[in-house]
């Protein structure tokens, strides 16, 4: 991109945050990102290591606040002016953010020096730097149809090289827009993001995944079928008597009368074949795919805000009769009990393997239907005071998917296995790891 260059790109070599309260190992930053009717809004709460980097990095002295009855106070106004301009100015720098095509300098609405936790050896009576909490607000006309956003700060722990990880620390962000709520991240690999106004309501945004064709049995009007065999009947009886040639050319003008009900009617009374099939089921390949499409559809329901839009999407992929089942058991995988109940936003869904294990016909139905054995993971995260706390869990279930109407449906789930694992900047196990209370 042409604003970009390697000057601008700050790399923040923040050493120490392993082992702090930040559950991502050196995220230092918790980011989200509001958009609506009024403003593109970022709320962003930051150590006081990362702050004082993004000052120096700028070259900018201010004199930071001092802690003193219990609450942070500027020593005079004007302290308290200079910081917020340069904070104002250090983010105008680093993060551009384009709405509708034209380029909004962001306002400071709200700068607070957050309290930390008491701490260093017994006795010992004083406070880390505070964290900081900065609210920046990019002013709008209306809902903006688009909104192009660069992150250019991201820190660096070079601790992180002693567990053999990678220094670069991405930034997950919360975006919450208008109907929807979802995890974005931005990387120096990508640190470009746009969004745009949905057009359509959640459940047209995730369609179904349509059959080739619709699948349906052979049909049998009975009841046209009766008409038609009923006058057959008629005329064979007349022909065989003595009124016959008398009767022949009232009955031509009278066969209209039956063979038109019967034409009308075909639609009434329609039974199929009984020695008939729906279809066949598709091809492994084919099925495979059908399946991925179906679980993705599954787990982009979740981000949508109300209970009622979730519903209209999974419905989508997913017959009525398990709607609930689905719902409560995506809903409670996500909910992180040692956060107090917070929900996850899910980050990733990666289907590890799955083997097409049975194709055929629902005996109970004559659709056609397959059954996948799957194994994935989900990645999630929640935000809390600021701290990025992420999640993983990886699960094994049998997938029974039908055809219906002239859509794949998930009609049977049966799960096999679930279990916490531990990837990457990832909270800790604290207990058992099949204990899936926060399995995002």
């Amino acid at each position: 991109m042409a604003h970009r260059s390697s000057a601008a790109t700050l790399v923040l070599l923040l050493a120490g945050t392993i082992g702090t309260a930040a559950a991502h190992p050196g995220q230092s930053i918790g980011l989200t990102i509001a958009i609506d009717e009024g403003a593109v809004e970022y709320d962003m709460l930051v150590s006081a290591d990362f702050a004082a980097a993004l000052l120096l990095n700028h070259r900018i002295t201010v004199r930071m606040p001092s802690y003193d009855g219990g609450r942070y106070h500027f020593a005079d106004r004007g302290d308290e002016r200079r910081i917020r301009a340069a904070f104002e100015q250090i983010f105008l720098d680093i993060n551009p953010v384009t709405i509708d095509g034209e380029r909004v300098r962001p306002v400071l609405a709200d700068l607070a020096f957050i309290e930390p936790a008491p701490s260093g050896y017994p006795g010992a009576a004083y406070l880390q730097p505070p964290d900081i909490r900065i609210v920046l607000r990019h002013e709008t006309r209306g809902i903006p149809k688009t909104v192009a956003m660069v992150w250019e700060v991201f820190p660096q722990d070079p601790m992180r090289q002693a567990f053999g990880m990678s220094p670069n620390v991405e930034v997950v962000a919360e975006l919450d827009a208008l109907d929807e709520n979802r995890l974005i991240v931005l990387s120096e690999d990508e640190p470009e993001f746009t969004w745009h106004a949905p057009l359509t309501k959640p459940v047209e945004r995730v369609g179904p995944v349509l059959a080739a064709a619709p699948a349906t049995r052979p049909q049998l009007p009975l009841l046209s079928v009766m008409l038609v065999v009923g006058w057959g009947l008629a005329l064979v009886t007349l022909f065989t008597t003595r009124a016959w040639p008398a009767a022949r050319r009232p009955a031509a003008w009278l066969s209209v009368v039956p063979l038109g009900a019967a034409f009308a009617l075909q639609g009434v009374w329609v039974q199929p074949l009984p020695w008939s099939q729906a279809g066949t089921a598709p091809q492994p390949d084919a099925a495979a795919d059908i399946f991925a499409a179906l679980h993705r559809n599954v787990y982009r329901a979740f981000d949508y805000k109300t209970e009622s839009d979730v519903y209209d999407v999974l419905a989508q992929s997913v017959t009525g009769d398990l709607l609930d089942r689905v719902y409560n058991e995506v809903f409670q995988s996500l909910i992180l009990r040692d956060q107090g109940g917070a929900v996850a936003r899910i980050r990733a869904v990666e289907i590890l393997d799955s083997e097409v294990v049975s194709t055929g016909v629902a005996a109970d139905a004559g659709l056609p239907m397959f059954q996948v054995a799957a194994r994935w993971r989900v990645q999630g995260a929640v935000y809390h005071w600021g701290h990025v706390h992420q999640r993983t869990n990886e699960y094994h279930a049998v997938y029974s998917v039908i055809e219906q109407g002239n859509a794949w449906k998930i009609a049977g789930v049966d799960m096999r296995e679930q279990r916490r694992i531990v990837m990457e900047g990832d909270d800790p196990v604290l207990g058992p790891s099949r204990d899936t209370g926060g399995a995002s």
